[in-house]
């Protein structure tokens, strides 16, 4: 599997956490946006975005349903007009969508693999500008998530898919054939569930990747690989007692120690916001220890781990879906004691009731050496920009910072409430005016933390 080196760059992170991010642009994809990525897919060494659409149950077929779009990253920071291809469509197997990057073939080029309900489908070619698909044959069951794993240590790239009954193992011969070689059921992880999912972790410290699973309600398992290259069930009682309901989860060193943890988000059945909380399993002498747990006033539909102020601890980012609010992407630093500061909001542009599990994605797509971030959200895909200053880069000029609407050269820098339609989007640049952040209270922070009223737009 190729690496590549990226630019060393030393930056100030923002003063504050209510101004790390800013909205860089919310792109419509006309029908509903369910999955997203991040990573380099044409071997420049800058990161691209990846995403995929649905189609509208109730409404009419459209052609901008099942689709993959992919924005890839230019020389000066900026995002390009979408390379597109389709899938197979099908309304039955609508939003709950993942994708893999990965160098199946070893040409040097990540492959874009995505489980698109019936199946898998990969895409290539966007090194060249020509993104086209092809169905991977042999593949059975309707694939919600897929990872990447070297499952027999051959250095050639596997894949794992999750149906919510079972998982699939497919070996990799490094030419970009998979071969289906053994299914392990996921048992207790056994309800067909929008927001199920499957996340790769060595959660027992033995150098291997084992996988977490969790159905989207009320249960949670852990499979560890073996040294033969086979999975089995480590018995953890993985429930949200005294909660009701698992909304999301996430695998991540959340407590600096070394060593990957398990973490849930959970609500009452009334979804009441006072009643959300997360629950840190973390690891230790390689098991999994009592949960830690704390509020988190509202529901998270979606979780992940990530580094976002290059501090090298593992912050938790969130997409919260709260009852009839606009949507938010959660950010909470990882404090020095392992512990997680306040969490700040920045909104999304659509209410919703719950978002794909896959649905949120970090990493820098902007060239400045930052983490962003990139979510769904309804038609659209949100781009939150770093809001960090590059100090000294090591080796090529800085992207410029400043850029122009991308209907005009003459217009204003992108605001942050535009909204780019697809036909219309030139190139995507950095903008100066921030997404309103928002802090609102939540009981039980495993730290003294502040409680700050909803700030104004930044300049």
């Amino acid at each position: 599997m190729r690496l590549v080196a990226a630019r060393s760059v030393q930056f100030a992170a923002a003063s504050t956490s209510a101004e790390a991010f800013y909205r860089l642009a919310a792109i419509s994809l006309v029908s509903p946006v369910d999955t997203v990525a991040i990573g380099d897919v044409t071997g420049d060494g800058r990161n691209d975005v990846i995403a995929s659409t649905h189609h509208i149950q109730a409404g009419a077929v459209s052609p901008s349903d099942y689709k993959v779009s992919v924005f890839v990253q230019q020389a000066d920071g900026r995002l390009a007009p979408p390379l597109q291809a389709s899938f197979p469509g099908f309304t039955m197997h609508s939003e709950n969508k993942g994708f893999a990057l990965v160098d199946l073939n070893e040409d040097g080029f990540r492959d874009i693999v995505l489980g698109y309900g019936e199946g898998l489908y990969i895409f290539e070619g966007a090194a060249s500008g020509q993104l086209f698909g092809r169905d991977v044959p042999n593949v059975s069951g309707s694939v919600k998530a897929v990872v990447a794993l070297d499952i027999n240590h051959d250095d050639h790239a596997d894949l794992v898919t999750f149906d919510d009954f079972r998982m699939r193992v497919y070996l990799g011969d490094g030419h970009g054939m998979l071969q289906n070689t053994f299914t392990v059921s996921t048992y207790p992880v056994e309800v067909s569930n929008l927001k199920s999912h499957m996340a790769p972790g060595d959660l027992n410290g033995d150098g291997r990747m084992d996988l977490a699973f969790f159905n989207g309600f009320n249960q949670g398992a852990v499979f560890e690989q073996t040294e033969s290259g086979t999975f089995v069930r480590r018995v953890y009682v993985l429930n949200p007692y005294p909660e009701a309901v698992f909304s999301a989860m996430a695998v991540a060193d959340f407590d600096s120690d070394g060593d990957h943890d398990l973490m849930f988000a959970t609500h009452a059945t009334d979804r009441n916001h006072p009643t959300a909380k997360h629950y840190l399993y973390r690891q230790s002498g390689g098991q999994l220890i009592a949960p830690v747990q704390w509020g988190a006033y509202a529901i998270a539909s979606a979780m992940i781990g990530a580094d976002m102020d290059r501090d090298g601890r593992e912050d938790l980012l969130t997409v919260r879906t709260a009852n009839d609010v606009l949507a938010s992407v959660g950010y909470s630093r990882q404090m020095p004691d392992g512990s997680y500061d306040t969490e700040v909001r920045f909104p999304l542009t659509a209410a919703l009731y719950s978002t794909n599990p896959r649905g949120i994605a970090a990493g820098d797509f902007t060239g400045d050496g930052c983490s962003d971030i990139a979510a769904v959200s309804g038609a659209s895909l949100v781009l939150l920009q770093a809001a960090c200053v590059p100090l000294r880069v090591m080796s090529g000029p800085l992207p410029p910072r400043l850029g122009q609407s991308p209907t005009a050269a003459s217009s204003s820098p992108v605001s942050a409430q535009t909204i780019v339609p697809i036909d219309d989007m030139t190139l995507v640049r950095p903008a100066r005016r921030s997404a309103k952040p928002i802090a609102e209270p939540r009981p039980g922070v495993p730290r003294a933390v502040r409680q700050t009223s909803r700030p104004s737009n930044h300049p």
